[in-house]
């Protein structure tokens, strides 16, 4: 704009303002339109909302993405469970926020949240389970028929239990947890987890300051015998549980895969597991 009218000036010509003011709307336009990628204004992110790799969504699926693919989600715990903490992460990781704390806690009721959601995130402090307020809100999702899986917070906190935890759910919840990953380590030996339906685990950088680097490496023989020992048997289990809730997949595992549970897929695990998660049958751990 500024060379615009310094262009203007030096021919000593005297144009009216609001043909100076129509150029540099103009140029100003012209200039927006090249703008790429496009921006949504007010929206605090590190990086643009449907950023994968190198390949931006537009604007308007972003802002206004299809009506069909929109969830409203909720996340419910007792006090001090880490419900804020957990909700500020996903914001963080998946690009929305840029930093991490400042945020300040939620405050709508409950009941009035539960009315419009689609499915809900039950959060536990690894080393309390199930508290009074978990039971709470555990009823009033109930009482609304609202999907929910279960994830295990502070597992690096001092007394934390992944089998006390996992009982308190099963015990005081009433509900039939399905296992989908186990913890490598606890408390202060706490360094990762094992993905149970793809065979892998994911280790943490211990150097990482907001948690975001790890590294995903499939279990091995060679490396791991334990550990992928006991996530066979953990997978195998998982498989008995889901066909004892889900007749289709029940078929498919004893027509082909009744010999070796290995040879099943993952992703034929993982949609057997999503309608027993939406009927309300078992929960995801």
């Amino acid at each position: 704009m500024l060379t615009n009218l310094r262009i203007f000036a030096m021919s000593h010509q005297t144009i009216p303002s609001v043909y100076i003011n129509n150029i540099c709307c103009y140029k100003i336009r012209a200039s927006l339109k090249r703008l790429k990628p496009h921006v949504p204004l007010g929206r605090n992110c590190s990086s643009l909302p449907g950023l994968i790799g190198n390949d931006i969504k537009s604007l308007h699926s972003i802002i206004n993405p299809p009506i069909a693919k929109i969830r409203n989600i909720g996340i419910m715990a007792h006090i001090d469970a880490g419900k804020t903490t957990t909700t500020e992460r996903i914001l963080y990781y998946s690009g929305y926020t840029r930093s991490l704390g400042g945020h300040v806690d939620f405050t709508l009721e409950v009941e009035r949240c539960l009315r419009v959601l689609d499915g809900a995130v039950a959060v536990f402090d690894a080393s309390a389970g199930v508290e009074a307020q978990t039971l709470t809100v555990w009823r009033q999702a109930d009482k609304h028929n609202i999907p929910r899986i279960c994830f295990l917070n502070k597992m690096d906190k001092t007394g934390a239990s992944f089998k006390y935890a996992v009982e308190s759910i099963r015990e005081k919840l009433k509900a039939k947890p399905l296992l989908l990953q186990l913890p490598i380590g606890e408390a202060k030996t706490f360094k990762g987890v094992v993905d149970v339906v793809m065979k892998e685990k994911l280790l943490w950088n211990c150097n990482s300051n907001d948690g975001k680097d790890f590294e995903r490496k499939p279990l091995l023989e060679m490396n791991d015998p334990e550990l992928l020992k006991e996530t066979t048997e953990a997978r195998n289990a998982l498989i008995e549980q889901v066909a004892d809730l889900d007749d289709e997949f029940a078929d498919l595992v004893l027509e082909e895969f009744s010999e070796n549970f290995d040879l099943l897929p993952a992703e034929k695990l993982q949609t057997a597991i999503h309608r027993v998660t939406l009927a309300q049958t078992a929960v995801p751990v």
